[in-house]
């Protein structure tokens, strides 16, 4: 099955798991009552917003906004309003609803802040957000790779993650960082889409960067071997060393020789060198 058509598939059965299934099952923190019956009780509908929310950030993923906000809407729910920084102190603001700041209207520094904090905790939609608005900047002046990292770790679409790749790669050049951290990227996805064409691009031109950034090859080599695409190379097998030649020991000791061994019982005694 094409990749394409299991994707849609897998969006269409959490679109029916959200919509559908989940809306119709009984919570015990709604006194029993399904989301879709709490849904008319006054009582339950602090409960059942709350149990939205969680639902959504458990999901992590920012492209399912569009899922919630039908769900909300569906629940007659009331949809979260946009948080403006200068109303709120962003570092203090809960994780949950950090999604919702306009952080174009944050300075850098603050939104670097953000996102370790909400890498620091674990929290991936918070994470993801900030990690946009930080690559969104486009600028060479301060350390977007964390943020491209991120990125293209939790993407799941492999198109996407070329894109930010690609994206990556330009910001690195015009940092005056490295690239091979991107080419490898990009020759792990390759592998991934069995497309041989590319996964060779990608290694003749990690090959061409292995005298600038030591150890892409290397590692390369590591991500070759781990995919089955390579056999584990053979030890070289290094012939012992010759042992060195017996010297001769002489009659006469002098001060610049070690001593010899003793004389066996009954043999000669050795002759004594004087000056």
């Amino acid at each position: 099955m094409p990749l394409e058509q299991r994707r849609a598939l897998v969006a269409q059965r959490r679109r029916k798991a959200v919509l559908d299934d989940w809306t119709a099952t009984p919570l015990a923190v709604l006194a029993g009552a399904s989301p879709q019956d709490a849904a008319a009780r006054p009582d339950l509908r602090i409960p059942l917003a709350a149990v939205v929310l969680l639902i959504e950030q458990s999901h992590g993923d920012l492209d399912a906004a569009a899922l919630f906000q039908e769900l909300r809407e569906q629940l007659r729910l009331p949809l979260p309003e946009p948080i403006d920084p200068d109303r709120a102190e962003p570092e203090r603001l809960p994780l949950v609803r950090i999604p919702r700041l306009e952080l174009d209207k944050i300075a850098i520094d603050r939104v670097f802040k953000l996102f370790n904090r909400a890498m620091l905790s674990g929290a991936s939609a918070a994470a993801t957000a900030v990690a946009r608005e930080i690559i969104s900047r486009d600028s060479p002046d301060f350390d977007a790779a964390p943020a491209y990292r991120f990125l293209i770790r939790s993407e799941p679409d492999y198109d996407q993650a070329l894109s930010l790749i690609s994206r990556a790669r330009r910001w690195a050049e015009q940092a005056g960082q490295p690239i091979g951290e991107w080419v490898l990227s990009e020759l792990e996805i390759h592998i991934a889409l069995d497309d041989a064409a590319s996964v060779d691009r990608s290694l003749n031109e990690i090959a061409a960067l292995r005298v600038k950034e030591p150890g892409i090859a290397e590692a390369a080599y590591r991500m070759l071997y781990a995919s089955g695409l390579l056999e584990p190379q053979q030890p070289t097998l290094r012939t012992a060393p010759p042992a060195p030649a017996a010297v001769p020991t002489s009659r006469l000791w002098t001060p610049s020789e070690p001593p010899g061994p003793p004389a066996a019982a009954g043999g000669k005694k050795p002759v004594i060198w004087t000056p």
